[in-house]
């Protein structure tokens, strides 16, 4: 898969290289250990803590409405500061996605009271990615020259496609075995 993915990927990416490449590079990483653990969450809750599909799905829904929260927040702070404080939002927005999936692995190993950390891990790993994903698209394409915002919106579409299917495929594999 390497030889291919270079062919596809800014050079760089593979050394997370400073600007566009690392800015791919951490990109993939988020959205890959995003979906993974939404992957697993409703299986978690049906499974493991034995409710209900529908009640799953609800506690899984409040990540959504607290995604679009955080990019409606994310749109108005970028009109504020101009786009000066996007670093700050992209690491603010992965800070809250690692407390979320934190709190997920709570949500499974605690034996009462684990629904409260679920419904916490998914407003916390929504708004995570509320704030970090919509900025990093933006940061990625200030790194375009004229005539390669298509090359790199292929980039991001792709990273964005191929990061959560490896990382979901993984950790399918990892809870068969």
């Amino acid at each position: 898969m390497i030889q291919p993915l270079r062919k596809l990927l800014p050079e760089g990416t593979f050394t997370a290289k400073k600007g566009l490449p690392a800015t791919i590079v951490s990109r993939g990483l988020f959205v890959a250990c995003y979906f993974a653990t939404e992957s697993y969450v409703v299986l978690v809750l049906t499974e493991v803590k034995k409710l209900p599909a529908d009640l799953a799905g609800l506690i899984v829904a409040a990540g959504t409405l607290s995604w679009s929260s955080a990019v409606w927040l994310q749109a108005k702070l970028d009109g504020k500061d101009h786009g000066m404080g996007r670093k700050r939002r992209v690491m603010a927005g992965i800070g809250f996605m690692f407390i979320g999936v934190a709190a997920v692995m709570l949500a499974d190993g605690l034996p009462m009271g684990g629904i409260v950390f679920a419904v916490i891990s998914q407003i916390l790993t929504g708004f995570g990615i509320g704030l970090a994903h919509p900025t990093t698209g933006a940061i990625t394409l200030q790194h375009a020259k004229a005539g390669e915002e298509g090359e790199i919106s292929a980039s991001i579409q792709f990273t964005d496609a191929f990061s959560p299917g490896l990382s979901i495929g993984i950790g399918g594999a990892f809870i068969a075995v």
